[in-house]
């Protein structure tokens, strides 16, 4: 937070020595009820404390943080910056103190990973080493699943958290980007097709179109409805699979096309080949991670911490 130093001293970590992140902990608290009372029972602590505690933080820092008009409160400008800056202090704090304690502990600590079909050729060359260098004690249970099976197990606690392809709506479910991939056609290596650069939906319509069950991917099944309503087609589907890598394979054995994201060509058997799409903008299909709203674990927010770093760059690139 700007202006303001830190330094860590026998009684806990402190500003200039005067304000503590417990100061910072209540503000959050109040700022997000904006009711005293709420935010009292939320901190298991009394009333009066409380507002004695926002008190001093709003005397040290020198501005208001909240509008009073009687019972009612409100964010100031000052108190909106605050608490976006609290908000992301605070979460490097505790991600500072689960990596230390990962490294410090003598035994291994383990989170269930649920993944999509796909997610061991895009995203697992660099996000396990990345995690075994930064948390060598954590250990991650990977478990192969479709969206389906993702959502309902990530609803039931039995995995920690999913690596599926979104968008997703689940009003228990919280998602964050993790980075986009853009689609293209996957068409026969022998198709006449295959010579040109990029290709049009209009060209790949008469083609036999090989399609990933929607029970499976019900958002791959919604992006290619919608893609061809766009550009006024109608795919002739011949053939439905269960995942990516059968799609491939099966597009090469009978002439056809998919669509697919373009990770696909570090893995394209010798018989397809992998087009751009004569669109703009090109579509893509974007990766996430889904948690439970309601989980509390620290490793679960050391595991996103280490995502996100780990695609920082790709998601630069992104924006």
């Amino acid at each position: 937070m700007p202006g303001v130093a830190t330094e860590l001293t026998e009684t806990g970590t402190k500003m200039n020595a005067n304000i503590e992140l417990r100061h910072l902990r209540y503000f959050m608290a109040v700022a997000e009820e904006l009711n005293l009372t709420r935010a009292a029972e939320r901190l298991h602590t009394v009333q009066p404390s409380l507002g004695h505690q926002i008190r001093q933080l709003e005397e040290f820092i020198g501005v208001r943080l909240f509008h009073r008009d009687g019972r009612r409160l409100a964010l100031t400008e000052a108190g909106r910056t605050l608490l976006i800056d609290s908000r992301k202090m605070l979460q490097e704090f505790d991600i500072m103190l689960e990596r230390v304690r990962c490294a410090g502990q003598t035994e291994a600590d383990e989170l269930n990973v649920g993944f999509y079909h796909g997610a061991e050729w895009r995203i697992f060359p660099q996000l396990l080493p990345f995690i075994r260098s930064q948390c060598p004690r954590l250990e991650l249970r990977l478990r192969n699943m479709n969206p389906a099976e993702q959502v309902e197990a990530l609803r039931n606690r039995t995995i920690d958290v999913g690596l599926l392809r979104g968008p997703l709506s689940e009003p228990e479910i919280t998602t964050e980007l993790i980075l986009s991939d853009k689609i293209h056609a996957i068409i026969q290596a022998r198709h006449p097709l295959a010579k040109l650069k990029r290709v049009s939906l209009q060209q790949l319509a008469d083609l036999p179109f090989v399609t990933i069950s929607r029970g499976v991917a019900p958002v791959y099944e919604r992006m290619m409805v919608s893609l061809a309503a766009e550009a006024g087609v109608q795919f002739r589907t011949v053939l439905e699979t269960d995942n990516i890598l059968t799609s491939l394979i099966t597009v090469g054995a009978v002439g056809g096309v998919t669509l697919a994201p373009a990770y696909v060509g570090q893995i394209l058997p010798k018989t397809v080949v992998a087009r751009q799409l004569a669109i703009v903008p090109t579509p893509t299909t974007d990766l996430l991670v889904a948690y439970h709203s309601g989980t509390t674990k620290p490793l679960l927010t050391l595991f996103l911490a280490q995502v996100h770093d780990c695609f920082r760059e790709e998601q630069k690139q992104r924006k």
